[in-house]
């Protein structure tokens, strides 16, 4: 891997300036930090949904509505539906003292 120092940018993870280009993600410039091997764009903006968009989902799925009916109301891919019904399942299974820190870790 080549090495490339970048004065403008820094790794999210480790800090490091050396930073070669490793492509386009979405349309942006990506990097990869030659320390650490972490993947990024400086400006790596996450889009993620509210968490009142993913109460009604898991919501709407309760009571009895289907990921892709959910999918159509909500304007959210049914994939993404399945991973928040499939993470809240699993905090409610979780011993009380767990469901805390797995309802926390939905967001």
């Amino acid at each position: 891997m080549q090495r490339a120092y970048r004065g403008d940018i820094q790794c999210p993870r480790c800090g490091s300036n050396w930073l070669p280009k490793a492509g386009l993600s979405r349309g942006k410039q990506t990097y990869r930090c030659a320390e650490c091997l972490h993947r990024f764009t400086p400006d790596g903006n996450r889009s993620y949904y509210p968490e009142e968009i993913k109460r009604q989902a898991i919501a709407m799925y309760t009571e009895g509505m289907g990921y892709s009916a959910i999918s159509r109301v909500l304007g959210v891919k049914p994939e993404t539906i399945y991973s928040w019904v499939k993470k809240a399942l699993q905090a409610m299974a979780a011993p009380e003292s767990e469901r805390a820190a797995a309802v926390a870790s939905w967001s």
